[in-house]
């Protein structure tokens, strides 16, 4: 299970994978008229990201949650 500072940390690197494979495949197929590269380049991104963000790798777990224990019921419930 992944914590949820590793949730916001997955959260951050698909934006930035998005972000820095994206934006410079959209602005040089816009430049050069022709976006089938910036379509081959998202889609290269969302390959990436998804290998990045969706495994559960153990950096994504560096602060587990801290569970309450069970409290005791009493005789009255």
């Amino acid at each position: 299970m992944v914590d949820y500072q590793g949730q916001k940390l997955a959260e951050q690197l698909m934006n930035a994978i998005y972000v820095v494979i994206c934006i410079p495949a959209w602005i040089y197929g816009w430049t050069q008229d022709d976006f089938t590269y910036p379509l081959y380049a998202c889609g290269g991104a969302c390959a990436l990201a998804t290998l990045v963000v969706v495994p559960n790798w153990p950096f994504y777990n560096r602060h587990p949650v801290q569970w309450r224990s069970n409290l005791k019921k009493s005789k009255d419930d």
